[in-house]
């Protein structure tokens, strides 16, 4: 508040800085959604700044730099999941949004490519941020799935597309063990029996799978 007027620090956005580098240099580090943007003019207060190759006081700045062109990355993924497990993508690495939100762009294409993809597309075209979970259900097995995603700033400048293809595996074979009384049964006695899942590929049973379970007994 020393040098700007309050309009002025809004226009910095959440959280900004500004220290004196040298006794020529006032530097201003824009917070998270800044509204400044190249070639605005920076105000000063009142006769507050001088300038010693000039008597009067100095009553603005302008901005000056390069447009900013956005990157984003992908966080690696497994090339092969299984099927339950569904997807999860995550794009928020980014650089070059100039400390304000960026807008993002998903799209998927498949192998073979006459798989249908609209339970995919729907997902993914109401997807504002950087994170995308696709269920099973929507996961054909044997499938390739690319996915891709790019980035725009608020300068309008897009990034190059990042992109990472993964192929849906059945799941593995689910085997049971029944657990029974140690002591043979006998007719006149309840008995509480217990099962253990497990996969044959050693993949663990996740507590959130859909496992539907039908008990029989079998008369001797």
């Amino acid at each position: 508040t020393t040098f700007f007027d309050l309009i002025i620090l809004i226009q910095f956005g959440d959280s900004p800085s500004c220290a004196w580098a040298s006794n020529q240099m006032l530097v201003v580090v824009l917070g998270s959604n800044a509204t400044f943007n190249i070639g605005d003019v920076i105000s000063f207060r009142p006769n507050i700044i001088h300038s010693p190759q000039s008597s009067s006081p100095l009553s603005g700045a302008p901005i000056i730099g390069d447009v900013l062109v956005p990157m984003v990355s992908m966080s690696r993924v497994p090339p092969i999941v299984h099927v339950s497990d569904g997807i999860s993508l995550d794009a928020s690495n980014v650089a070059g949004g100039g400390g304000r939100p960026v807008e993002y762009t998903w799209s998927v294409t498949s192998v073979p490519t006459n798989i249908n993809l609209t339970a995919i597309m729907t997902i993914l075209e109401q997807t504002m941020g950087p994170y995308v979970t696709i269920p099973s259900s929507a996961l054909i097995i044997g499938a390739e799935y690319v996915f891709s995603v790019s980035v725009t700033n608020f300068f309008g400048e897009t990034s190059q597309v990042a992109v990472q293809s993964i192929r849906v595996a059945a799941d593995d074979v689910l085997l049971v063990t029944i657990l029974l009384p140690s002591s043979p049964l006998t007719s006149n006695v309840n008995y509480t029996l217990d099962s253990i899942l497990s996969y044959g590929g050693g993949r663990t049973v996740s507590l959130n799978e859909d496992i539907s379970y039908a008990w029989s007994a079998i008369p001797p």
